[in-house]
């Protein structure tokens, strides 16, 4: 293996598969990057098992010469640390196939590392159906969702996001069984496959993602999820288990119908967790009295803040109490984009949607916390 690529361009494509490698793995081999020279270009891999991100540079004039093709795994953390350091053109040739040569200018490196063929293979997903994506809709889609994932390993299934595709809907769902967050948009293609994908690697994706706006290719099989966008690729390890029906937690309808204006109840209820942090549930209390709506939290030793806002529209019983976990209320409002919500109240321990205005195909669900 003997290859010249601009630092810059080693560095940008180093930084993205860096994210898939642990430091904390069983095999040592996984603590470093794979790098596959050919004819047509340069492949690096990172992984830790379950995570997969691949980086695909064409050989390009000025940019990456494959002078003679091979392959090597060297230590992720050295790799990146040396190139992010250089600055033009890097000589790397391998010395033998655990040892590369690195030059820059007057800099001479030399990095131990693995073998290739001691590397895991890529999934195969050769028998699965592939899915087009606009990749800024779906990008949406998996932020409006992923944070309600549940970060406790009791249930598995619940840490990662439910994603389903049938008769031309694709949705997303994420519940940690205190609240939920759910997603839905219309596509073209007629496939159906229903996967938990992590959300780690949903998080990783999001990353990846950076405002690209090519289509993402998604592909699904027994074990896998497989996203490709542009030079990029991402796979996961699926989570086994069956996802809960959440169809059945999501209310008709309720007590009070109130419509605010997200960007004002946001910074509210930002405001009013101030004094929510000794509470395990960040306690924020809501009263709606009046034709408007206090937002309130206390703290024993410290104080406690309070404030009203005015209703811009109401329907049903006009007065209620509740509380709520104010972080939960934040992420739900901060995946709104839309410049009003609708707050739908079904009584003092029943569940509160949150729906955008004009969107019906999104939805937050919370369910109320006990004020003692």
């Amino acid at each position: 293996m003997k290859i010249t690529i601009m630092s810059e361009v080693f560095h940008q494509a180093l930084g993205d598969v860096v994210r898939a490698v642990s430091t904390r793995t069983p095999m040592p081999v996984l603590t470093g990057v794979h790098l596959v020279a050919t004819e047509e270009g340069l492949t690096l891999v990172g992984s830790d098992s379950d995570l997969i991100i691949t980086r695909e540079l064409p050989a390009e004039a000025g940019r990456l010469d494959v002078e003679k093709p091979g392959a090597i795994v060297l230590p992720a953390r050295y790799l990146a640390e040396i190139v992010k350091k250089l600055s033009g053109p890097i000589h790397l040739q391998l010395i033998d196939d655990t040892t590369a040569d690195i030059r820059c200018g007057e800099i001479k490196t030399k990095l131990k590392g693995f073998p290739s063929d001691d590397y895991p293979k890529l999934p195969v997903m050769e028998e699965s159906e592939t899915l087009q994506l606009d990749a800024s809709q779906w990008m949406e889609m998996l932020k409006q969702t992923v944070f309600a994932v549940s970060k406790s390993e009791a249930k598995p299934v619940l840490t990662g996001v439910h994603i389903s595709m049938g008769e031309g809907r694709l949705k997303s769902v994420a519940t940690d069984s205190h609240r939920l967050a759910y997603r839905e948009t219309m596509i073209d293609q007629q496939i159906e496959w229903a996967c938990i994908v992590p959300y780690q690697a949903i998080g990783e994706l999001i990353k990846l993602w950076d405002g690209k706006t090519e289509a993402v290719e998604v592909a699904m099989n027994e074990h896998h999820i497989h996203c490709r966008l542009g030079e990029t690729s991402l796979y996961s390890r699926l989570i086994d288990g069956k996802y809960p029906n959440v169809s059945g937690l999501i209310p008709e309808g309720g007590e009070t119908l109130v419509k605010m204006e997200t960007k004002q109840l946001l910074k509210g209820v930002d405001r009013a967790c101030l004094f929510a942090g000794e509470w395990k549930n960040h306690n924020v209390y809501i009263t709606i009295h009046d034709g408007r709506m206090k937002l309130s939290s206390a703290a024993t030793q410290l104080g406690n803040i309070q404030e009203s806002q005015k209703i811009m529209e109401i329907e049903g019983t006009e007065e209620m109490k509740m509380t709520l976990d104010g972080k939960y209320l934040m992420e739900a409002l901060r995946s709104v984009k839309e410049e009003t919500v609708t707050l739908q109240f079904g009584g003092i321990m029943k569940p509160v949607v949150i729906r955008p205005e004009g969107n019906a195909a999104h939805l937050q669900l919370i369910s109320p916390v006990r004020a003692y």
